[in-house]
């Protein structure tokens, strides 16, 4: 299948709105060790945890999270797993990433209990393209296919254990250690996908998957 001039014109425009629309709906950011603007508000822990993995087209996400240590670095691990019952089979998918630059949005939100007793928030997602006018970004090897059952997963997602906490610092928010045996830490992805892979003949799937909110564990646990 090849895809005309107008077709591209078209689909890159519907990329940029859907791509402005989302980053306004999740509300997610990219933090660093400096202050924010304004600084973090407490969140409602219970309503976090209430909330359950959302079923789209189909295709459900669900992840679980881990401390691991790399390099003498202490890492939270995330592992995704989607799972899918619709018509299109066997699904393709564009593979949840902090790392690639592509047609969509992959975010993490990290809730901490902080010394205070309160629960504040943490937010990472993949980079923003600054090549916003082509629609066709994706290299072919991120597109994961589902095997016969329609499960895919994956392990591709860590998070750097002392960027979080250095926010908490910088932000004046005091938090235990994320490694200590006491500290609560919680873990939630938001993921939105537009790209169908037409430019490799695929017929990917779309549209905005929530993941269930689980706890971070420890290598003890």
């Amino acid at each position: 299948m090849r895809v005309t001039s107008q077709k591209r014109v078209a689909v890159a425009g519907a990329a940029i709105i859907l791509a402005a629309l989302t980053a306004n709906a999740v509300g997610l950011d990219n933090p660093d060790a400096k202050p924010a603007e304004s600084a973090p508000l407490p969140v409602d822990l219970k309503l976090v945890l209430s909330r359950k993995e959302e079923k789209k087209s189909g295709a459900v996400m669900t992840v679980s999270a881990k401390l691991t240590k790399k390099d003498a670095k202490t890492q939270i691990n995330v592992g995704w797993t989607i799972t899918y019952d619709g018509p299109r089979k066997p699904l393709i998918i564009l593979e949840p990433s902090l790392e690639n630059d592509v047609r969509g949005s992959t975010g993490v939100s990290v809730y901490v209990v902080a010394d205070d007793g309160k629960a504040y928030r943490w937010g990472k997602t993949n980079p923003a393209s600054p090549f916003l006018l082509s629609p066709y970004l994706s290299e072919k090897e991120w597109f994961v296919k589902a095997n016969e059952k329609g499960v895919v997963s994956g392990s591709n997602i860590t998070l750097d254990v002392e960027e979080i906490e250095e926010y908490f610092a910088a932000n004046k928010i005091k938090v235990k250690s994320l490694t200590d045996a006491s500290s609560e830490v919680y873990l939630q992805i938001y993921y939105t996908t537009n790209d169908r892979g037409e430019q490799y003949d695929l017929d990917a799937w779309t549209g905005r998957l929530i993941s269930n909110t689980t706890k971070v564990t420890r290598p003890d646990r």
